[in-house]
Formats: structure tokens, C-alpha cells, sequence
């Protein structure tokens, strides 16, 4: 990189942290690190792969612990305080996959991270096809970063899953200067991701009254 190009970056990331705020700033660029890898153990068995919309394999497996969609800890619900991060699995049988991840109103779809497979909501089902759906606006998105994820499950009862998104990884590089290509920039407080969930809600809605 030539010095005119280094010093050009370093204004436009200097720009961009003291107009969003420091502790803000560094918030979002640590959560949109934490959606660009995908690493958890669960309970499974057979080979599920995923590759943007394409689905196949064998077999199922359920995430139990570790990092997806950006979140990162326990996957089963706490009985006691009914606070989880969200569910995720899959099940294949070679031409047809389905997938799931996280349920409304958590701080993972807040950020737009979680899905469900059009087939769970609408039974529509493609060969090797699992396309992005979102239940709020009742379409396949043209923005999403289940476009650009990779995710290979192997399992036999205990099941791991390892996973790369390099959408994310483009979301994350450009957001040092500024820009949100996935609009998942909230700063990783539960009163912004609440803000956050609202907006999206409304913006769905004026979708929906468009079609």
C-alpha cells in the first residue's frame, strides 16, 4: 500500500470511530468479527454441508455450545431464567436441506443473523436449494448473509460445525471506515439491539404493504 493510500485510510478509520464514538465503534467491530466464523459442538449424526443458498448432506445435527451468527456461549435454555442464545440445527437427506437459527425477538435477529428455511415456513422446497427467508417481510432477501455462508457438520451423536462467511468478513473490512453493508451495527447493548428489532419490524411491515 503506498503512503498517499495508508494515510487516506488511516483519515477515513479515524473519521469513523470519532463520529460513531469510541467504545461504540470498537463494540460493532467486535461483534461484526464475531460473525465471521462459525465453531460449535453439538449432538448429531451424518454430514451436513451448506454453501450460500446450497444445501446437502446426510443426516442432522443441533448446536449446542460455541460461536454462530455472531453469538457466542450456551445454545440450550435456561430453564430458570428462560434466556438463551438461539436454537440452530440442521437436517439433510441429499437433494433437500433444511436449516434453522435463532428465534424473533433476540439480539441475533436483532442484528438480521438468524433464518429459517423457506420450507418451514411456506413448505416451499428446491433441490439442494435452501434460500434465504425473511419472516418478518415474507420474501427472500437480496441482502443477507446466509448468501455468502459456509458451513460444514459432521457428527456421529456428538456433531461439530465449522463455518466461514466472507460476506461477513467484507461487512467487517469496510465497516472500520464507516460503512454497515448488513445494517447489524448496534453496538452490542440490549436497549440498541431492542431500538434496532423496532426499526426492522417497521421497515418489514412497509414492505409487506408495498406487495
Amino acid at each position: 500500500m503506498s503512503n498517499g493510500k495508508s494515510i487516506m485510510f488511516a483519515f477515513l478509520l479515524a473519521a469513523a470511530i470519532l463520529s460513531s464514538g469510541c467504545a461504540t465503534y470498537v463494540r460493532d467491530r467486535v461483534a461484526d468479527a464475531g460473525d465471521i466464523f462459525a465453531a460449535t459442538v453439538g449432538t448429531g449424526i451424518g454430514v451436513t454441508a451448506k454453501a450460500g443458498p446450497v444445501h446437502t448432506g446426510l443426516g442432522f445435527d443441533i448446536d449446542l455450545y460455541g460461536l454462530r451468527g455472531g453469538e457466542l456461549g450456551s445454545f440450550v435454555p435456561d430453564r430458570k431464567t428462560d434466556t438463551l442464545l438461539p436454537p440452530s440445527g440442521d437436517a439433510a437427506a441429499i437433494v433437500a436441506a433444511i436449516g434453522t437459527f435463532g428465534p424473533h425477538k433476540s439480539r441475533a435477529w436483532a442484528r438480521g443473523k438468524t433464518f429459517s428455511s423457506p420450507y418451514l415456513e411456506t413448505g416451499e422446497l428446491f433441490p439442494f436449494l435452501d434460500l434465504p427467508w425473511d419472516n418478518d417481510a415474507e420474501c427472500h432477501p437480496l441482502i443477507d448473509p446466509q448468501w455468502t455462508q459456509i458451513d460444514l457438520s459432521v457428527g456421529l451423536i456428538a456433531s461439530v460445525r465449522l463455518g466461514f462467511n466472507p460476506g461477513e468478513l467484507l461487512d467487517f473490512l469496510i465497516g472500520l471506515v464507516g460503512f454497515d453493508l448488513y445494517g447489524d451495527d448496534l453496538a452490542g447493548s440490549k436497549e440498541d439491539w431492542e431500538t434496532l428489532a423496532k426499526k426492522r419490524r417497521e421497515k418489514s411491515k412497509a414492505k409487506r404493504s408495498m406487495q
